[in-house]
C-alpha cells in the first residue's frame, strides 16, 4: 500500500540529511532532517499498523459498510501518524540540541 513510496522518501531525507550533517553551516537543519523523517515514519508505521489491527478486528461481525470505514480510518492513521512523530521529532530535537549547545554560544 501506500508504505512502497513512503520508503523511498524515508531514505532519500536520510540520505539528503546525511549530507548536510556533514556541511557545518547545514548540521543542525540535517540533524532535523534526519530525526524527524525517521520519526515520522515509524510513528506512521505503528499507528496504521494499530488501526489497521485494532479496525479490521471490531468490524469483523459488523456489516460489510465498516469494513470500508475501517480501510478509511487506516489511509488517515498514515498521515496523522508522520505528522504527530514529526512533531515529535521536533520538538525533542530542538530541546536536545539547546542543551548540546556550548556555552560560549548561549552568549
Amino acid at each position: 500500500m501506500p508504505f512502497f513510496f513512503i520508503l523511498p522518501m524515508w531514505l532519500l531525507a536520510v540520505g539528503v540529511g546525511a549530507v548536510m550533517v556533514c556541511v557545518p553551516g547545514a548540521r543542525r537543519t540535517g540533524i532535523y532532517v534526519l530525526t524527524m523523517s525517521t520519526l515520522a515514519t515509524l510513528a506512521s508505521f505503528v499507528l496504521s499498523t494499530i488501526v489497521l489491527l485494532a479496525g479490521f478486528w471490531i468490524v469483523a461481525d459488523l456489516p460489510d459498510w465498516t469494513r470500508f470505514m475501517a480501510l478509511s480510518a487506516y489511509a488517515a492513521a498514515i498521515p496523522a501518524g508522520g505528522l504527530i512523530g514529526a512533531i515529535a521529532a521536533f520538538l525533542i530535537t530542538r530541546r536536545l540540541l539547546a542543551r548540546s549547545r556550548p556555552s560560549s554560544a548561549r552568549n
